[in-house]
């Protein structure tokens, strides 16, 4: 399971919502990818993210929380879960390709 936060002063901030910043769902999606690349390097060599089949935000993150993401294989697919505590902020799965 990977640990992130996003600092208070990330550039991506300003206007996403000026006096009540959240970190957009599209910034967290990216890092889900990023994350997800490196599980499965480890989990399944040879299988790569071939797009995002389904996305549920729940709530929202804020500057400086800090926010694990955690993944587990599923058919053809790999299913992943961004937390906040003991809290899902949101829920997914990711496509996948295989090396042939």
């Amino acid at each position: 399971m990977a640990t992130h936060d996003v600092a208070a002063d990330h550039p991506m901030l300003p206007g996403h919502f000026p006096g009540d910043p959240i970190v957009p769902g599209a910034w967290l999606l990216s890092q889900v990818l990023i994350d997800a690349a490196e599980w499965l390097a480890h989990a399944t060599p040879g299988a790569t993210v071939a797009g995002v089949r389904s996305v549920k935000f729940l709530q929202p993150v804020r500057p400086g929380q800090a926010y694990a993401i955690d993944f587990a294989a599923g058919s053809n697919s790999i299913k992943f879960t961004i937390m906040l505590g003991q809290a899902r902020c949101a829920t997914g799965v990711l496509e996948l390709a295989h090396a042939a």
